[in-house]
């Protein structure tokens, strides 16, 4: 086994053992759950970045644990202390009037602050609904599916002129798309682009699939960057609740007025190899 091959080894390892702690602090972790590492969601790396060479080199990737936690609108005010351990100074937002306008929150946190936050989840009675693992490599990005439009539907949001805008689209997926990029002045650390965006349903026909990806609509209003390195993590949640349905935010964050509750989302880094 050549000196790369090893590396990457035990650094797949660490990563594994991080990813397992943090989920003993949020979720418990119960034995009978399905394992963290079968719900893995990584990018595909095209076959020909090996071509020409001997020995495949390591894979620079950033890596993120998503937890998804559903929480009744009437818990909502419970959660203000949540954001008392986070910052959003070293958050960047393409335009803080437009994302705030569309009840977007999003706090800088370190997993130091776990055991306070997991407190504040419980005393919300937030549950856990979905665990995702996220391996992203340098210059591309993922998605996580927050919600399903089966039919045609407009959805409205707050345009960064600070006009309502409603935009129409077909059958599809409002998607929280993660874009990884290298920072050349630091080792271990990665800027992660956030945005929300319109995707329709991928296609097996590679005509169909390039035509979809032209059919991409990325809210602007949403983009936010961060720099992430090992143990840091952010929670993206409703600003306030909107009891209008039709809008970006109800739609992404899943409020539901038949069970009235919404998601909130701790995306938390454990590792970057870049």
């Amino acid at each position: 086994m050549n000196t790369a091959n090893l590396f990457f080894m035990v650094w797949a390892i660490k990563t594994l053992f991080l990813g397992l702690f943090f989920c003993s602090f949020l979720t418990g972790c119960k034995p009978k759950e399905r394992p963290i590492w079968e719900q893995m969601k990584i990018t595909d790396i095209p076959p020909e970045q090996y071509e020409g060479t001997s020995n495949p080199q390591m894979i620079e990737t950033a890596n993120f644990n998503i937890f998804i936690y559903e929480i009744s609108e009437d818990n909502f005010e419970k959660l203000t202390e949540l954001w008392e351990p986070l910052s959003k100074q070293d958050i960047y937002l393409l335009d803080y009037r437009a994302f705030t306008s569309n009840s977007f929150r999003a706090g800088l946190g370190r997993v130091t602050s776990f055991r306070y936050m997991n407190k504040v989840l419980q005393e919300a009675d937030a549950a856990l609904i979905n665990r995702i693992v996220l391996l992203i490599p340098t210059g591309q990005s993922n998605d996580v599916e927050a919600a399903y439009l089966d039919s045609p539907q407009s959805v409205f949001y707050v345009s960064a002129d600070g006009s309502m805008t409603g935009d129409s689209f077909g059958q599809g997926y409002l998607v929280m798309r993660l874009l990884a990029k290298r920072i050349s002045t630091a080792q271990g650390v990665s800027n992660v682009q956030f945005g929300v965006v319109f995707r329709p349903p991928h296609s097996t026909l590679q005509a169909l699939e390039i035509r979809r990806k032209r059919e991409e609509y990325l809210f602007i209003p949403t983009i936010f960057n961060v720099n992430m390195g090992a143990g840091d993590l952010i929670v993206l949640s409703p600003h306030q609740l909107n009891p209008d349905g039709s809008t970006l935010d109800s739609i992404f964050f899943g409020q539901n007025d038949e069970r009235e509750v919404f998601r909130l989302y701790i995306i938390v880094c454990t590792g970057v190899a870049f």
